[in-house]
């Protein structure tokens, strides 16, 4: 019985460590203060972690694309990334839009490594600072770190469609 008790104790801490215990179950899509995001110059120039022909300043001068932010030493925002995965080739919509991940890490290699397990294959940005979280003054609960944004970067909608199904319905009924 000891294992069991320790079990959940180390999940709980994973997901605690993770920010990922949803504290407001009845999350809109208008409660962040996010309307516009910047992309730190560090980030603009570099290459996509995945694929070096990729640069984040291509992909930001796209007229769709959505944005998440995630933590790099969070197991659980790592794991999620292969549901992402899924949504993503499996959608319906959104066809025109691009998706790109940013993530804080200071070990690109264990992340390469990381979502190489998992078959992660879409543009993966890795800052070794957190300037993208403080610039852009991102809500603490993780699920509010996904955006989808326009041409100038304004935020259409704040929110995961992975987590947040009113999200999801959402981003279904644009057209």
């Amino acid at each position: 019985m000891p294992s069991l008790k320790n079990g959940f104790v180390i999940l709980s801490f994973i997901l605690l460590s993770c920010d990922y215990i949803n504290k407001d179950s009845k999350g809109t899509l208008n409660t962040t203060s996010v309307q516009s995001i910047v992309f730190p110059d560090s980030l603009i120039s570099q290459q996509s972690l995945l694929d070096s022909a990729i640069s984040l300043s291509q992909l930001i001068k796209k007229p769709l694309k959505v944005v998440t932010y995630l933590k790099g030493d969070c197991p659980v925002c790592i794991y999620e990334l292969k549901e992402w995965s899924v949504y993503i080739k499996t959608r319906q919509c959104l066809k025109n839009a691009k998706f790109l991940f940013i993530v804080y890490s200071n070990d690109a290699i264990l992340l390469k490594h990381q979502v190489k397990e998992i078959n992660f294959d879409f543009p993966i940005f890795v800052m070794t600072n957190d300037s993208f979280y403080k610039i852009n003054k991102l809500p603490f609960e993780n699920r509010y770190h996904t955006f989808l944004l326009d041409k100038s970067n304004k935020v259409l909608i704040a929110g995961s469609p992975i987590v947040m199904p009113e999200v999801k319905t959402a981003y279904e009924n644009i057209k």
